[in-house]
C-alpha cells in the first residue's frame, strides 16, 4: 500500500490483498478508526503528501492530516462508491522542527475508508522534489521542460517489461492527465504532458507494486 515505514493503526483496521488502486494491497478502516506515523522532516521545508483514497459514506468525516510541531494540515478525502482518487496536502514545516506525524482518519461510523499509494515529495531549493520512501526509482529529464516538449522517463530500478501508469496532476491533486505505458524491456519511455499552460506539476508513476512522483515544471 505504498508504505513510508510502518504504521500505527486503531480502530478497526486491516491490509487487504485485492483489487485496490493499482497495486496489490491496500488500506481498510471500517467505521472510526485511523493509521498513522511518525517521519522525519527538514524545518522551514516545503513537503507534499498525497494518497490515493476514497470514503462510502457521504456523511463520515475522514481526512488526511499533518502535525508538525504546534500545526495542524488537513484534507477531506472525496466521497466515491468505488473509485480511488489523489488526495494531497502541501505543508511547510515550522522553524526548528525535525519530525512529523502524518495520518488517515475515519471520525464517521457509516462506511469504510480506503486508501493506497501514501507518497511524501520535499521541495529542494533546486526545485526538484525528493521522495522520503521511495520505492519507485526514476530520473525525468529535461526537467524544466517546454511545454511543447515530450520528456523521457529513465528508470534506475527492474522495471523494464511491467505496466506503467503515468499521471500528471496539478498542486492540489487534481488529475490532468493519465496514460498507461509498458516499457517493452527498455529502462527509457517517453511520455508527453500535453500541457500548454506554464506551471508546476505532479508527474507520478505506478506500477503493480510501486509508486513514486516527482514535481515537474513546464514553462
Amino acid at each position: 500500500m505504498g508504505d513510508l515505514y510502518e504504521w500505527n493503526s486503531s480502530g478497526i483496521t486491516e491490509v487487504v490483498k485485492q483489487a485496490d488502486a493499482t497495486g496489490n494491497f491496500y488500506a481498510k478502516i471500517t467505521g472510526q478508526g485511523k493509521i498513522e506515523q511518525e517521519i522525519s522532516v527538514e524545518p522551514e521545508t516545503t513537503y507534499r503528501l498525497s494518497v490515493a483514497a476514497y470514503k462510502t459514506s457521504y456523511t463520515d468525516e475522514c481526512r488526511l492530516k499533518v502535525f508538525a510541531g504546534t500545526q495542524e494540515f488537513s484534507k477531506e478525502i472525496p466521497y466515491s462508491s468505488a473509485a480511488f482518487e489523489n488526495t494531497a496536502i502541501v505543508f511547510v514545516s515550522p522553524p526548528g522542527v525535525t519530525s512529523a506525524t502524518i495520518s488517515l482518519e475515519n471520525t464517521g461510523s457509516e462506511g469504510i475508508l480506503y486508501s493506497d499509494y501514501f507518497s511524501i515529495v520535499k521541495d529542494n531549493a533546486s526545485g526538484m522534489d525528493t521522495l522520503l520512501s521511495t520505492s519507485l526509482m526514476y530520473t525525468v529529464y529535461p526537467n524544466p521542460v517546454d511545454s511543447e516538449t515530450g520528456v523521457l522517463i529513465k528508470f534506475s530500478g527492474p522495471y523494464h517489461h511491467e505496466e506503467i501508469t503515468v499521471v500528471l496532476s496539478d498542486v492540489t491533486g487534481k488529475v490532468l492527465t493519465s496514460e498507461k505505458i509498458r516499457a517493452s524491456g527498455s529502462n527509457i519511455i517517453g511520455f508527453n504532458p500535453n500541457i500548454t499552460q506554464p506551471g508546476i506539476y505532479i508527474l507520478s508513476l505506478r506500477t503493480a507494486r510501486h509508486m513514486n512522483s516527482v514535481k515537474l515544471i513546464i514553462h
